[in-house]
């Protein structure tokens, strides 16, 4: 083989190598019937505080926190493929709350509170409960709702 980086045979294995095994990373709980994705810490969502308030933003876009989405607590911090993830339960929409884009496998930046193409799939990007639930402003509560409306295409 020559010494092409343009070759797609160069690299013989991933250059950022992730987890596929996602029954070793999370749990999934939901039966996602409007095919979105929701990806958590499972410490974010042990603390019931919490859970709550992902029941009340959830609701606040009409979606229903057992039938409508996946959630995927995260019980590891390897990084994992959230493309990959999101097809293996054929997901079409991702909302992620205070996990870092190196664990996605995702290798730009991103902005918060916005609708985000990733290939075929539409993410948000949130901060984690404890920042939400503390923002006494609740600039970030009213930009996550902003984006999850557009997210689900609610207005």
């Amino acid at each position: 083989m020559e010494d092409n980086v343009l070759n797609p045979q160069f690299f013989s294995e991933d250059i950022f190598p992730t987890s596929q095994d996602y029954q070793r990373i999370g749990r999934a709980i939901g039966e996602n019937n409007k095919q979105i994705l929701v990806i958590l810490s499972s410490a974010q969502y042990e603390v019931n505080d919490f859970a709550a308030l992902l029941h009340k933003i959830l609701a606040s876009v009409k979606l229903n926190h057992e039938s409508d989405v996946l959630i995927f607590a995260l019980t590891s911090n390897v990084p994992f493929s959230l493309i990959h993830l999101a097809e293996t339960h054929n997901c079409q929409k991702a909302v992620i709350f205070g996990v870092t884009l190196q664990q996605l496998g995702i290798h730009k930046l991103l902005t918060k509170y916005q609708v985000t193409p990733i290939g075929d799939l539409d993410v948000v990007i949130s901060d984690g409960f404890q920042d939400l639930e503390t923002d006494i402003s609740k600039k970030l509560k009213m930009a996550l709702w902003k984006a999850l409306q557009t997210l689900v295409d609610i207005s």
